[in-house]
């Protein structure tokens, strides 16, 4: 006579069972808030839109996680989200900011080619209609190349 395998499975899930049941805590010490060393440069208050030009061929999807996270910059819902963590900045000199998305550009037919210089890039920018109080994102396709320029000349621009 032996032991039915069957009778035995409930009782080898009840330890799982149990544990589902009971939300738990996975660290010891609450963590502490992020603190941001502020270095008295500016900062970006008001109210702006991000408008998006897409250069290239990009799927729906692809188009809504940039959407999405750009539309929860500013949105309203419960911690945690990006708006909660954005809001830190508000407790800096200058007050807060509210971040739209604006218009969406697409560029699918690469009115510049499929390799793109500071100057088409700025002319994109420009093309897009920016106005006051608008930042202009300028998404590339994997198979169009962007002309990069080195930290150097980032930093001697800037001097």
């Amino acid at each position: 006579m032996g032991i039915n395998l069957l009778h035995l499975f409930p009782l080898l899930l009840l330890p799982l069972l149990a544990t589902a049941e009971i939300p738990q805590e996975l660290f010891l010490v609450p963590p502490e808030p992020l603190i941001l060393d502020y270095h008295n440069g500016p900062l970006l208050t008001g109210n702006y839109s991000v408008n998006i030009i897409w250069y290239g061929n990009f799927t729906a999807a692809q188009r809504a996680i940039v959407a999405d996270f750009i539309t929860s910059l500013s949105a309203s819902t419960p911690a945690p989200s990006v708006a909660s963590w954005w809001k830190t900045i508000s407790l800096y000199k200058g007050g807060g900011v509210r971040i739209t998305l604006g218009s969406q550009y697409f560029d699918t037919k690469l009115s510049f080619g499929k390799s793109l210089t500071r100057t088409n890039l700025s002319q994109l920018a420009t093309n897009s209609g920016t106005h006051r109080n608008s930042i202009t994102a300028i998404f590339t396709a994997p198979d169009v190349l962007v002309e990069v320029r080195s930290a150097r000349e980032i930093i001697r621009d800037r001097v």
